[in-house]
């Protein structure tokens, strides 16, 4: 109670004496001000082509190898479809707990 009173002292003294503070400060500090318009204003900036600037000089992308990797290595994995088609009961309900870490892993990039 006694730290809550101080310190709203210290604030009013602190926020009486700002006026007073910026009314002695000097009208100019040595900089000029800018015209609204500049020769040196730069281009309109378009949002679209900065994002594929910067991709392109980051090569990056979103990865999507981390989502549902069992479900889609099922078709490379030489085993017949008739032995393929049990095994997708579990390996769809394996990606889809780990579904919410991959999306996460994707943003990694490729």
């Amino acid at each position: 109670m006694q730290m809550t009173a101080a310190f709203l002292r210290v604030l009013v003294v602190v926020l009486a004496l700002a006026p007073a503070v910026y009314a002695d400060a000097p009208e100019s500090d040595g900089l000029v001000p800018m015209p609204m318009s500049s020769p040196h204003d730069p281009e309109p900036f378009d949002d679209h082509i900065a994002i594929e600037d910067w991709d392109a000089q980051r090569h990056w992308s979103y990865g999507t190898d981390r989502l549902m990797p069992l479900t889609r290595g099922m078709e490379d994995a030489g085993i017949p479809r008739a032995a393929r088609c049990p095994l997708y009961l579990f390996t769809v309900p394996f990606d889809l707990i780990q579904l919410p870490f991959a999306a996460i892993g994707g943003l990694y990039g490729n």
